[in-house]
C-alpha cells in the first residue's frame, strides 16, 4: 500500500519534483512583488539638489540622484518631502 500527500504517490522522485515547482512558484511570486513595489528610481534626468528641500514636479519619494561625490535619496520626514546628502565613499 502506497501513501499520497495531496494525491502524489511518495516517491524520492515525486517529493523532490514536486518541491522544486513550489519553490520556483514563491521565487517567481516574491520576484513579481518585489518589481511591483520598487520604491524609487535611480534618476538619471535630474541634477543634484539645491537645498534639502528643492523637491521637483517630477520627484518621488526614494528617488535616487547620483552626482560625485554624493548621492541623493528622497525621504520623508515629518511628512515633508526632504533630499539627504550621503557621500559615496561612505558605502
Amino acid at each position: 500500500m502506497s501513501k499520497y500527500i495531496n494525491q502524489i504517490p511518495i516517491t524520492g522522485t515525486s517529493i523532490i519534483e514536486e518541491r522544486l515547482k513550489r519553490v520556483e512558484q514563491q521565487l517567481s511570486n516574491s520576484s513579481n512583488f518585489l518589481n511591483s513595489h520598487t520604491l524609487g528610481t535611480l534618476r538619471t534626468d535630474r541634477t543634484a539638489p539645491a537645498s534639502s528641500t528643492d523637491v521637483q514636479a517630477p520627484d518621488k519619494l526614494y528617488d535616487i540622484v547620483r552626482v560625485y561625490p554624493y548621492e541623493y535619496i528622497l525621504i520623508n520626514i515629518a511628512g515633508t518631502a526632504t533630499w539627504v546628502r550621503i557621500t559615496m565613499s561612505t558605502f
